[in-house]
């Protein structure tokens, strides 16, 4: 692999004035305090999707004594929300003991952790090239793209975010590993922190792989070599065991994720997803909180295929030339790949799944501006045509992210207008239908609420419980007390649970109200001698 070029390398030809600690420092303040305006309304939003079953209705958070649990890694062995991601439930612990059920503490932790993010991602970025400019453009863009807008409002999806802070602080101390013991620590430790936040944080030990053998190589070996090792044992370690403690029956995941396909099938089905995510990277159309195969049903077999195989190549011969392009293809497709079904998945794919893999394409875009846009000996240089063209071009990038970032956001307020929303992206979803109709449901209009979970249970080919009690609490609540009946009835018979409602306590998947509601309907019809 060549040598990076001038513009690229670091200490490059940028006067000193621009690289001084305070011009760094205020740019780093900058970044952060731009990606907390951008998701600031969030702090007054609901928690909606996976925040409302793990804060509101599992009391595991509330209960103080389930600390020791967290932390000596019990929680791995229990039937828990997230129980193989102690490091996520340590943050909604602590969350919990100062805030309680109460929102905008939640919201405001994953908007900080964002912002850490966004100002590590600079600073690693500065590290790498030594020049300002392009670092700084190229982490405005990131921290605008509205791909982060669902982990970054949705608290239940926090894990993605304390994935990519832990890999960024874990390559600022790697900066170090040649010449520091505590930083090789610091390291192991934090990419540790990164796996155990979510399994794609196994992502940490490619991306240290890539990091030394292009920018560190010409040090000593050994460090490194201890520092690869130490990270492949703890890695490694903490990975088999989530697979060994878990437990073996659930009475909250009953149903296992399958595979999507098998053999060849599966590379074409996982082509097309590959496909659409990078559609979506591109241009952020059209986002939705549940996406099937009705969302890349334009994307056909050879489309999906050739799409892949030509970024690869692409990202491939780029990286011979640029030493970052090559390490933000690494990061990208390493923190990509574990979210990509090898191993079943409750969901094939999601926006949440590319807020790291972007800290990968923020590198690669740092790159290709530090070979487009020349040094600049001090801020007059930018009103020369070339820089102030590129600056010019990527602030209006940035200014359409943003814009599409504050709409993505907006829909985010709470259930009704998230599932709202969705439903006009992928009305082939049940889970969009039957969230939607509990929005309804919540807001006391019941009987608006019955052709959404009408419709999920066609979605399901009537084989689904959860849609048809979710259809017989609306007829309830509508009056339509024999449509009620019947519903529960079928439920009943496709899941056990439903005939005695306190046994769906545990799954999380009513609120104690909506328990209540199942148990009238059934004493009802046990009244009524249907039962």
């Amino acid at each position: 692999m060549s040598l990076p070029t001038q513009q690229e390398a670091p200490h490059a030809e940028d006067r000193p004035a621009l690289r001084q600690p305070v011009s760094n420092a205020f740019l780093t303040a900058l970044l952060g305090l731009f990606a907390l305006a951008l998701h600031l309304p969030a702090i007054g939003y609901d928690f909606v999707y996976d925040s409302e079953a793990q804060i509101f209705l599992d009391p595991f958070l509330h209960n103080p004594g389930h600390f020791w649990d967290i932390v000596t890694f019990r929680v791995m062995g229990m039937d828990v929300l997230d129980f193989n991601r102690p490091v996520v439930l340590l943050s909604l612990f602590l969350d919990a003991l100062l805030y309680g059920k109460e929102t905008p503490g939640y919201h405001l932790t994953n908007l900080l952790i964002h912002a850490g993010c966004v100002m590590l991602l600079y600073r690693v970025l500065l590290q790498l090239t030594g020049r300002p400019l392009p670092s700084f453009l190229a982490t405005l863009a990131y921290a605008a793209h509205p791909l982060l807008v669902e982990p970054v409002v949705e608290v239940g999806f926090r894990e993605d975010l304390l994935v990519g802070f832990f890999l960024l602080v874990g390559l600022c101390t790697a900066a170090r590993i040649g010449t520091s013991r505590l930083a090789l620590a610091a390291t192991v430790f934090f990419f540790f922190l990164a796996v155990a936040s979510k399994e794609s944080g196994v992502a940490g030990l490619p991306v240290l792989a890539a990091y030394w053998w292009l920018f560190h190589q010409n040090e000593p070996r050994k460090p490194w070599w201890t520092a690869l090792g130490a990270t492949a044992v703890v890695l490694g370690g903490f990975l088999a065991l989530r697979f060994a403690l878990e437990p073996k029956t659930s009475l909250i995941f009953t149903e296992r994720p399958t595979r999507i396909a098998t053999g060849f099938d599966f590379v074409v089905v996982q082509s097309r997803i590959w496909t659409g995510e990078l559609l979506r990277i591109v241009w952020p159309a059209n986002l939705c909180a549940d996406y099937n195969g009705y969302l890349i049903r334009n994307i056909g077999i050879v489309t999906g295929l050739l799409t892949v195989s030509t970024v690869v190549l692409t990202q491939f011969f780029v990286s011979l030339h640029s030493r970052l392009f090559a390490l933000g293809s690494v990061l990208f497709w390493a923190a990509l790949l574990p979210a990509s079904n090898f191993l079943p998945m409750y969901k094939p794919m999601a926006d949440r799944f590319l807020y790291t893999p972007l800290l990968g394409v923020a590198m690669m875009l740092a790159a290709g501006l530090c070979r487009v846009c020349p040094p600049v000996s001090d801020w007059r240089g930018l009103l020369k045509p070339l820089p102030a063209a590129v600056v010019a071009g990527v602030l209006a990038g940035v200014g359409t992210l943003a814009t599409l970032s504050c709409i993505q956001r907006s829909y985010w307020k709470n259930s009704l207008t998230l599932w709202g929303q969705n439903l006009k992206v992928n009305p082939f979803s049940e889970g969009i239908q039957m969230g939607y109709g509990y929005a309804l449901l919540d807001r006391n209009r019941p009987q608006e609420a019955l052709q959404p979970f009408a419709r999920a249970v066609e979605l399901t080919r009537r084989n689904y419980a959860g849609a048809f009690a979710g259809y017989a609490l609306a007829a309830e609540a509508a009056g339509r007390h024999e449509e009620a009946i019947k519903a529960l009835q079928v439920a009943g018979t496709l899941d056990a649970r439903y005939t005695d409602p306190d046994r769906l306590e545990p799954a999380l998947l009513f609120s104690a109200s909506q328990i209540a509601r199942l148990k009238v309907i059934l004493l009802r019809a046990k009244t009524a001698n249907r039962l």
